[in-house]
C-alpha cells in the first residue's frame, strides 16, 4: 500500500467501520452534527455524575470553548476554534466506553492512554491545524442546540 495520505469523507453519526478503516496521516471530511464540548462539559459529566443531553453514540466532539451569542430563538457562532485537548484527556476513554463516542476532534495530540482506549472502542482522535478558528466558524452552517448554558465562556 502507498504511503499517500487517503481521504475519507465521512457523515456523522459515525460507525465503528467508519473509523477503524482510517490510518494516521488520513484527510477526513465530516459533515452532520459536531457537539463542541469543553472541558466544564465534560466536568459536569463525569465529575458531577449529570448525564450528557444528547446521545453521544456514533458522536463526533469537537474540544473547544465556543463563543456564541443567541439572535431570536437560534444562536450564531462567533467564534468556535478548536482547543488543546491536553486538559479533556483523563475523560477519553469515558467518553468511548460509556456514551460510544466515534471520534474527537482537537489539537496538540493525546497520550498512549487515550491512543489505547480508541484502539479498544474503535475510535479516532482527528487534529486540526491550530490558528484556524476563522476558518472553521465559517464552516459551521447551524448551531442547532445549545446544552448547558452556565458553561458557556
Amino acid at each position: 500500500m502507498s504511503d499517500a495520505a487517503r481521504e475519507f469523507r465521512l457523515s456523522t453519526p459515525l460507525s465503528e467501520e467508519d473509523v477503524r478503516q482510517l490510518r494516521a496521516g488520513d484527510w477526513v471530511y465530516l459533515t452532520g452534527v459536531i457537539f463542541g464540548i469543553r472541558d466544564a462539559t465534560l466536568i459536569r459529566i463525569f465529575d458531577k455524575g449529570t448525564a450528557p443531553p444528547a446521545d453521544l453514540r456514533g458522536a463526533v466532539l469537537l474540544h473547544t470553548a465556543p463563543n456564541v451569542r443567541k439572535v431570536g430563538d437560534r444562536y450564531e457562532a462567533l467564534s468556535v476554534g478548536t482547543t488543546t485537548s491536553s486538559r479533556m484527556e483523563r475523560f477519553t476513554e469515558g467518553l468511548m466506553k460509556t456514551y460510544g463516542v466515534r471520534a474527537i476532534i482537537g489539537k496538540g495530540g493525546l497520550r498512549e492512554g487515550s491512543q489505547e482506549a480508541m484502539r479498544r472502542y474503535g475510535g479516532v482522535y482527528l487534529t486540526i491545524v491550530g490558528g484556524a478558528a476563522a476558518w472553521e466558524t465559517l464552516h459551521i452552517e447551524e448551531i442547532e442546540a445549545v446544552y448547558w448554558e452556565d458553561l458557556m465562556p
